[in-house]
Formats: C-alpha cells, sequence, structure tokens
C-alpha cells in the first residue's frame, strides 16, 4: 500500500510536491548559525513531510496527527482547506487512513483532494492519477469493483501515455498503479488480465527503484497475489520472500504492510505442504493480527482463519 510521485530525501515520499515554496535557513557558510524556519507555511511543509516519515515507520497515529496538523495550517493560512496547499496533506492522509482500513475516511479525503488537483491540473497529471489510482483502490478494498477498475485502468492509462518519453519509461509511481490495477483484476476474477498487469508493474518496478527499494513490496506483493490464485505457489513464495525483506528494511514487524505479506506467505508455504514452517509463522503473527487499533487486521484475520 505504498504512494508517492515524486521522491524527497527522506525515509518515504511526501506525494504531490507542495505548491508554495520550500522552507529556507539561513546562510551557514557565511558564519551564521542555521536557524529553524518558523513560518506557518514552513511548518506546514514539515508537518507534511514528518508524517510521511511516521507513516512509513509503522506509527500511523501520529501520521495521520502529522496531516492534520498539516491541514489546520494550511486552513489558517488560506481560509479554507481546499485550496491547492491543502492537496499534499490530504492525499497522505488518505493513504494513511486507508492503511489503518478507515476506508470511508480515507476516501473522503482523497476525494477531497482531487477535487482540489481537478482545479489546477491537466487530465494526463501524474498528481491528479495518483490520487485516482489511490481512490479505485480503496474501491477495491470495499469490494466495489466496477467503480475500482474504472478509476485504475484510467489512471494507469494517463500516466503510461508518458512512457514514451525518459519520465514515463522509469516512472515508479505508473508501477505502483499497475500493482494496484492488477490486484483489482483479479479480485474481480480476471486472472489473465491481473497477472499481465502485475507482472509488467514488477517489471517496470524493478527498472524504476534501486534494488532492495521498500517500495518494491507493492509490485511484489500483487504478483504474488496472483501466483497464488493461479496455484504456483513456489512463484508466490519466492516473491513474498522478497517482498518482506525490502518492506521489513522499513516497516516495523506490526505494520499491516508487513502482516499482509507474511499472512499470504502462511498460504503459500500451506499450498505447498510445508505445514510445519506455516504454522510456526501463523503462531508468529497471531498475537499482532489481535490488536483492535486498525480495522484492516479484521481482514488480514479473516484470511489467515481460512488456512
Amino acid at each position: 500500500m505504498d504512494s508517492a510521485i515524486e521522491s524527497v530525501p527522506r525515509v518515504g515520499n511526501a506525494g504531490p510536491v507542495c505548491r508554495s515554496p520550500a522552507p529556507t535557513s539561513t546562510d551557514a557558510g557565511a558564519g551564521k548559525a542555521v536557524q529553524s524556519d518558523t513560518r506557518p507555511e514552513a511548518l506546514a511543509f514539515h508537518s507534511n513531510l514528518l508524517g510521511v516519515d511516521y507513516r512509513e515507520l509503522g506509527q500511523l497515529d501520529q501520521a495521520v496527527a502529522a496531516f492534520r496538523e498539516a491541514l489546520a495550517i494550511w486552513a489558517r493560512i488560506q481560509g479554507s482547506s481546499t485550496e491547492t496547499n491543502s492537496a499534499n496533506p490530504l492525499f497522505n492522509l488518505g493513504v494513511t487512513l486507508a492503511l489503518q482500513g478507515h476506508y470511508a475516511a480515507a476516501e473522503t479525503a482523497l476525494r477531497a483532494a482531487l477535487a482540489i488537483q481537478r482545479q489546477h491540473e491537466l487530465p494526463a497529471s501524474q498528481w491528479l492519477n495518483t490520487s485516482r489510482g489511490e481512490i479505485g483502490n480503496l474501491l477495491r478494498l470495499q469490494h466495489q469493483f466496477p467503480e475500482a477498475l474504472r478509476e485504475l485502468r484510467e489512471a494507469v492509462a494517463a500516466l503510461a501515455a508518458t512512457s514514451g518519453n525518459a519520465t514515463g519509461a522509469s516512472n515508479p509511481m505508473l508501477a505502483i498503479l499497475q500493482a494496484r490495477l492488477a490486484e483489482a483484476e483479479l479480485d474481480a476474477g480476471h486472472r489473465a488480465e491481473a497477472e499481465a498487469m502485475a507482472t509488467s508493474a514488477l517489471a517496470l518496478a524493478r527498472k524504476a527503484l534501486p534494488a532492495g527499494n521498500f517500495r518494491l513490496g507493492t509490485a511484489l506483493f500483487s504478483l504474488a497475489r496472483v501466483k497464488l490464485a493461479i496455484a504456483d505457489a513456489t512463484a508466490a513464495e519466492s516473491l513474498l520472500r522478497e517482498a518482506l525483506t525490502v518492506r521489513s528494511s522499513v516497516h516495523p514487524a506490526n505494520d499491516p504492510r508487513i502482516l499482509e505479506v507474511k499472512v499470504a506467505l502462511v498460504n503459500a508455504l500451506t499450498a505447498q505442504q510445508k505445514t510445519a514452517e506455516a504454522q510456526n509463522l501463523a503462531a508468529e503473527i497471531a498475537p499482532l493480527l489481535r490488536s483492535p487499533t486498525y480495522p484492516y487486521l479484521a481482514d488480514l484475520r479473516a484470511r489467515l482463519a481460512k488456512l
């Protein structure tokens, strides 16, 4: 469930780049001490970045609080939460709420971000289509498959149209949206389409991202789900172990992005009759899945209970 557009030199990515000037510091090279920028817009900017770091480190409640603080600051500056600079923290808030399993609230935040983007962006905008893709993924999670497929297919098509240039040819966001679309195709019963899209997503992700980057986990997990569905548990296991390795470099053991991989890995091991290993892994994650904090964990418990 990773998402972002443009890279920043932090643990994760902050999503769409803030439209206001980036915060600045005084020049230490001239012998002056570097001072913190306490302008309200700078505080909002940094609160959003802090939220991204919290999210990628699995501290989801703190991330939500940071994004809400950024939105509150922008509302004071702009007079509302419907101006351009609010779109970024709204997007990040929606992504984080989705990780927690608060799908309705996540969709509200993402649709608010999309509404702002549509006022300022062209239909082919990566910023805009990333939000459409995340909304499509939320619709999938809520089993609204026709609507999910429409949003995701259109978002992927818009980003793929840029693949003829250097930016699109190695665009990690396109890989992530393709992986999301593959899962939607799979959940809608379109296994052949899902396999083709998931394979494309992983190939693009490997081209666009450094080896071992945690964001590879989205495409790896997507293709692993497809392999499980078509009874290729051996391939699924290999993909899931790689997904677990790259995601564990950032996310903690109790993070939903780790737990969903381990639940699927139990499936893969069980399908290969690696019963002892599957049982040991299931026992390891069972206490972590009991937390009532995040509704998404109930979905994972249900998947595990079916094994």
